[in-house]
């Protein structure tokens, strides 16, 4: 049976070495000889594989194959149109398109500040500091490929002052997902996050894209909460991340 898989460049980049990603749902048949073969050509660092979570099967299959559990994820996503924003409310909070080399600075400062709260900093078997490293090379990304990739950046008008940002990518021009925000340590992380998150969704409604996906982690409840409760995203799917090091 045939199995794709794909360089994720990023990782890749982060370990000094090769990281691949297994198409989603790989047929655990011929697994073990495709495994054999990109060992020996590609030397990865890890190769890793999402999985339904209810496919306890595969999951079983591929523990018994040496891969381990290392993340539950959670697919949602947000039609636009069932959205009712009104952003001018948040004066003198605005949403602006950060595209400068001193935006990258300032998003990387807040970047820095905050405590790490995604997979890689919880991980044991990698080092804290490669968890803020590979958040800083998609920023850097995101900030390179601005003719598909885009970062919001909330600023106070009367200050200048950049409080937040919002990374993301678009697939289409009606359809975005959502990569990756932050907001001041210093600020209530509550409810700059959703003035955030107001904003962001009505400038994209106002562009024309009508579906925003995003992937969450289920250890991150709060954003998952705020998500379903305050903007009426709705839970797709969820997965199981299983990864093979080496």
């Amino acid at each position: 049976m045939e199995h794709n898989w794909s360089k994720l460049d990023v990782e890749s980049e982060l370990f000094g070495g090769t990281v691949i990603q297994l198409e989603d749902n790989s047929p655990i048949s011929g697994l073990d000889f495709l495994e054999k073969k990109l060992v020996a050509k590609e030397k990865p660092i890890y190769i890793q594989c999402l999985l339904d979570a209810d496919n306890i099967t595969s999951i079983h299959s591929m523990e018994n194959q040496g891969f381990r559990y290392i993340e539950f994820r959670l697919f949602r996503g947000l039609k636009t149109q069932d959205v009712q924003l009104g952003s001018s409310s948040y004066f003198p909070f605005s949403l602006e398109l950060l595209n400068e080399e001193e935006h990258l600075k300032q998003v990387l400062n807040i970047l820095y500040s905050h405590v790490n709260d995604d997979r890689f900093s919880n991980d044991p078997l990698i080092n804290p500091f490669l968890a803020k490293k590979r958040l800083e090379l998609y920023i850097r990304k995101s900030f390179r490929d601005s003719k598909t990739e885009f970062v919001f950046g909330l600023v106070n008008k009367y200050s200048n002052e950049l409080i937040g940002f919002r990374t993301g990518i678009y697939y289409t021009k009606q359809f975005v997902q959502y990569f990756y925000s932050c907001v001041k340590s210093s600020y209530d992380q509550v409810k700059y996050s959703n003035i955030l998150e107001s904003c962001a969704i009505e400038t994209l409604s106002k562009q024309g894209v009508v579906q925003i996906n995003a992937v969450t982690s289920g250890c991150n409840v709060n954003e998952l909460n705020e998500s379903f409760r305050d903007f009426g995203f709705t839970l797709n799917k969820a997965m199981v991340l299983m990864r093979k090091m080496y």
